[in-house]
């Protein structure tokens, strides 16, 4: 029995250790979130058209080298 009462004594001890670590961290604010989140699918955008060119044209040469 004192194992497990050992083993609940640890884990309250990382989820209190987790809820001071929590309040440590410096949140971004709502507008930072919104403008990073356009950043990143902006970014998601442009690199699939991207690789959907390149994959085009890369098919297209090689539908030409093999007929």
């Amino acid at each position: 029995m004192g194992i497990v009462k050992d083993k609940f004594g640890v884990a309250g001890s990382f989820m209190a250790d987790v809820s001071a670590e929590m309040k440590k961290t410096d949140w971004p604010s709502r507008q930072e979130l919104i403008e990073s989140t356009a950043v990143v699918v902006a970014s998601l955008i442009l690199l699939g058209f991207f690789i959907f060119v390149c994959d085009t044209v890369l098919t297209n040469v090689v539908k030409l080298i093999i007929p």
